[in-house]
């Protein structure tokens, strides 16, 4: 089990806190996961449950990094993530953004930029920390 967390002071000035949780079974190195995402409203004391899908991996979750690696824009919270994650490695086109809506609370799956050709083979220390 494992969760990624955002707090966000949006223009309707309430505070947000987005939950992103992946439950996993034990041993097992094949991605069998689910994930799930939940937006919790501080003015309000509400938790909304937005989806649950099949893996959908934030990529700093994939290297264990205590920051989320979400950017704020426009009232979405963005994050560079793999669909259909298989432990055993991923390939560039399972790559996507993970946008969610915090005024409508849903998220949408976004392709990549044109061009996107090709995948690090290690972490980037100037991107995630």
């Amino acid at each position: 089990m494992s969760s990624l967390f955002d707090i966000i002071y949006n223009l309707n000035e309430t505070y947000k806190v987005v939950v992103y949780h992946i439950e996993e079974e034990e041993d097992d190195d094949h991605g069998n996961a689910i994930s799930e995402m939940k937006v919790f409203s501080l003015s309000d004391n509400y938790l909304i449950n937005i989806q649950c899908f099949l893996v959908v991996v934030p990529i700093n979750w994939l290297f264990l990094s205590t920051n989320s690696g979400s950017v704020y824009l426009s009232g979405t919270i963005n994050s560079l993530a793999c669909r259909d994650y298989c432990y055993k490695g991923f390939i560039v086109e399972q790559y996507v953004i993970l946008s969610v809506d915090l005024s409508t609370e849903t998220y949408t799956q976004l392709l990549l930029p044109q061009g996107f050709v090709d995948l690090p083979h290690y972490r980037p220390k100037h991107l995630w920390s």
